[in-house]
């Protein structure tokens, strides 16, 4: 449920016309989810067996919003407003079956497959126009993993996997949503399932007898048909949805479009620190990401680059004495392709210290200090 209040002022030559309306929405969203999971094996000999996996998927959500103006008569909210009301049932169906393959031992193990998803998106809309849509969409989702081990301290894995993704009901629903007035929302019924590439590595190295830890990850992810926002500023009196937007007005809905990124890397170290009776650990990564989307029908990528590393130590110098240090930092660095004004580079760090003492008569002190940093827009 949702009451909004919107005050709008219309400028003529010399004049000035206000509008205020006062609206309550009531929104109900159900949803209701039925799988299973059937997995049969057979070895093909002491190391390697072949998997054949079947997934059925069946989902339903219904979106029932009404929407109620005021009556500046008594102050009730009893004028129905159809054109921001809409009723939607959206059925999803899944068929998954796969094929893989493994062979391994204790120090090696490769598996790789392969799975075919037929998917079936059925929406219908049946107030305020009855509007059905029915689309099926078929993927090939290849996935594979490596696991090796170096020797008895290291080992290496690779991951590599795919999904898709479908648009939820609310990103489907055709009906203006006034809820963030004067951003406004409104739904696609076109849209298509989102196919997702995902890829990992990871380094491992552990050395027990000095305590050594040293761990490496890569993360790698690609989206086609990427459901993201198409952004319209309005620069003049527009209708949409039978509801008059006015100029300044930002419309939003979503929409597919190719070529989302996202990389990440990760460095973790860990370290004893015998005359402090302390342990050492450091964290570095970067993370880069490209996320497509439409500023006023011009296509923008939005580029984001951050660095962020982490260090503490951590002590317990004996049962009386203990304490943990810790500081952290990120620099982030945001381009806009469309709109450079939304460029954006800040810092932020946090430096913590936390102290304890206890006394062999039971005295306890504790003292905690931290520091925050930020700078940037």
């Amino acid at each position: 449920e949702a009451f909004v209040s919107t005050f709008q002022r219309s400028f003529a030559t010399g004049s000035f016309d206000d509008t205020l309306s006062n609206r309550f929405t009531d929104q109900a969203n159900n949803t209701f989810q039925v799988s299973a999971n059937v997995t049969y094996s057979e070895p093909l000999g002491q190391n390697s067996q072949l998997q054949f996996s079947y997934n059925p998927r069946i989902s339903k959500s219904k979106s029932d919003q009404q929407t109620f103006e005021q009556d500046p008569l008594d102050n009730k909210y009893s004028l129905f407003r159809p054109n921001l009301s809409n009723v939607l049932e959206n059925t999803t169906t899944a068929q998954n079956g796969g094929l893989s393959y493994r062979w391994g031992d204790r120090d090696r193990m490769i598996s790789f497959g392969v799975n075919y998803q037929n998917t079936n998106l059925e929406s219908n809309q049946t107030y305020p126009l009855a509007v059905t849509v029915n689309k099926s969409f078929s993927n090939v989702l290849p996935n594979a993993m490596v696991r090796y081990k170096l020797s008895t301290r290291s080992n290496l894995r690779l991951f590599y996997r795919t999904s898709v993704n479908e648009p939820s009901v609310t990103q489907l629903q055709s009906v203006i949503d006034i809820a963030n007035a004067p951003v406004y929302r409104i739904g696609n019924v076109n849209l298509n399932t989102q196919y997702t590439q995902f890829g990992s590595f990871q380094y491992t190295y552990t050395n027990p007898t000095k305590g050594l830890l040293l761990v490496g990850n890569l993360f790698y992810q690609t989206a086609n048909d990427y459901i993201s926002n198409a952004t319209y500023t309005l620069v003049r009196d527009t209708v949409v949805g039978g509801v008059i937007l006015s100029p300044g007005s930002r419309l939003t809905s979503p929409v597919n479009l190719d070529g989302y990124r996202n990389m990440r890397s990760m460095i973790t170290f860990a370290v004893p620190v015998g005359f402090i009776k302390s342990n050492l650990n450091l964290d570095a990564g970067v993370s880069h990401s490209k996320i497509p989307g439409i500023t006023n029908s011009r296509l923008n990528e939005t580029k984001s680059t951050v660095f962020t590393m982490r260090t503490g130590i951590a002590s317990n110098v004996s049962q009386y004495v203990d304490f943990n240090i810790s500081y952290s930092a990120n620099f982030n660095k945001v381009r806009n392709d469309v709109l450079p004004t939304a460029n954006n580079d800040f810092f932020q760090h946090v430096a913590g210290l936390q102290f304890n003492l206890l006394s062999k008569n039971g005295w306890f002190f504790q003292n905690d200090l931290n520091n925050q940093f930020y700078n940037g827009l």
